[in-house]
C-alpha cells in the first residue's frame, strides 16, 4: 500500500514537471518565433519574454554566440537583458568586455538590480563614482531601485545632472530620500501585488497628487492618509490622469507593469517596469522609458 502510494506521488511529480517544462518550452518557442520573424511588434515581444522568463535564456544565449545575423543577435541580447537574472548579467558583462562599448555599461547597470547582492550594489556605486556622465545618468535609477543610501552624496555630486535626458539623478535622489511609499492591503493575486510593488517603489511620471486609473478592473489608485489605496469605480475629482496596466507572465516569476501619463495631444510619457517574484514577493528589477511624446 505504502509502495503504491509512493509510486503515485512520484508519478504525479514527474507529470507536473513535464507539464511545467512543456509550458515553458512553448513560451520560449513563441519568443524565438518573434525574434526570428520580420518587423517584430514591441508589445508582443515584451509580453512573450515575460511569459518565457529565465528558461528562455539558454536558447537566446545560443543565438548571441552563434548567429551571424547582427540584428537578430542584438534582439536576443536585448531579450536576455530584460529577463534579467545571474546568467543575463554574465552575458551582458561579457559583451561589455568583448566590445569595449560604453553603451553596455549602461545595460549592465540596468540589469544588476535583477540580482540584489552586496557585490552588485558595490559595483553600481563604483560605476556612479567613476563612470562617464552617460553612465552616471544610466546608473541612477538602478541605484534608486535598490535604495542604496550610501550613493546619495555621489548622486548629488554628479555635474550637470540636468543634462540627464529624463532627470534620472533628481528622481533617484527623491526615491532614496523617500524610501518606499506605503500601499494599503490589496486583493489577493499576483497582478495586484505587482502593481503594489510599483507604487511602493514610485514611477517617474507619477506623483502623490495623481489619480492612477486601472481601467482593466474599473477603479483607481489614490494617495491619501500617507498611503496608496485602491478604490473601485470613478473618482470624485478629475477623471483624467495616469493609467496603469499589468501583465503577469505564464512562467509565473516575471511581470510587466506600465504607467502612462497623457498630458496633451503631443505630450506624455510611458514607463515600463519589469518585476520578478522572489520568495513570494514581487520586486521591481528594472524601470525604463517606453515612449515619450
Amino acid at each position: 500500500m505504502i509502495r503504491s502510494l509512493i509510486s503515485c506521488l512520484v508519478l504525479a511529480c514527474l507529470l507536473g514537471s513535464v507539464c511545467t517544462s512543456s509550458a515553458q518550452n512553448n513560451a520560449t518557442k513563441r519568443l524565438l518565433h518573434i525574434i526570428n520573424g520580420p518587423d517584430p511588434d514591441d508589445d508582443e515581444w515584451l509580453i512573450s519574454l515575460i511569459d518565457a522568463g529565465p528558461s528562455a535564456i539558454p536558447a537566446l544565449k545560443e543565438i548571441v554566440e552563434r548567429s551571424r545575423d547582427e540584428e537578430r543577435r542584438h534582439m536576443a541580447l536585448n531579450t536576455i537583458f530584460f529577463i534579467g537574472g545571474p546568467t543575463a548579467i554574465s552575458i551582458i558583462r561579457r559583451e561589455l568586455v568583448r566590445t569595449r562599448n560604453d553603451e553596455f555599461k549602461g545595460s549592465l547597470a540596468m540589469v544588476l538590480p535583477s540580482v540584489d547582492t552586496v557585490d552588485n550594489r558595490r559595483e553600481l556605486t563604483q560605476m556612479l563614482k567613476e563612470g562617464s556622465h552617460e553612465v552616471q545618468c544610466a546608473v541612477a535609477l538602478p541605484i534608486a531601485l535598490l535604495r542604496i543610501k550610501d550613493s546619495e552624496s555621489l548622486l548629488q555630486a554628479v555635474p550637470d545632472r540636468d543634462r540627464c535626458d529624463m532627470s534620472e539623478i533628481d528622481i533617484a535622489l527623491m526615491w532614496i530620500k523617500k524610501g518606499y511609499w506605503r500601499v494599503s492591503p490589496t486583493p489577493e493575486g499576483d497582478r495586484w501585488a505587482a502593481i503594489a510593488a510599483v507604487l511602493a517603489n514610485g514611477a517617474p511620471n507619477l506623483d502623490e497628487d495623481d489619480y492612477l486609473f486601472d481601467n482593466d478592473v474599473h477603479g483607481f489608485w489614490k494617495f491619501r492618509a500617507a498611503e496608496w489605496s485602491f478604490n473601485p469605480g470613478e473618482p470624485d475629482g478629475s477623471p483624467n490622469g495616469p493609467k496603469v496596466k499589468a501583465y503577469v507572465g505564464s512562467e509565473g516569476s516575471r511581470a510587466l507593469v506600465s504607467v502612462e501619463m497623457i498630458c496633451g495631444r503631443l505630450c506624455g510619457t510611458g514607463y515600463n517596469f519589469v518585476l520578478r517574484k522572489e520568495k513570494g514577493t514581487w520586486k521591481v528589477q528594472m524601470v525604463f522609458l517606453a515612449w515619450i511624446a
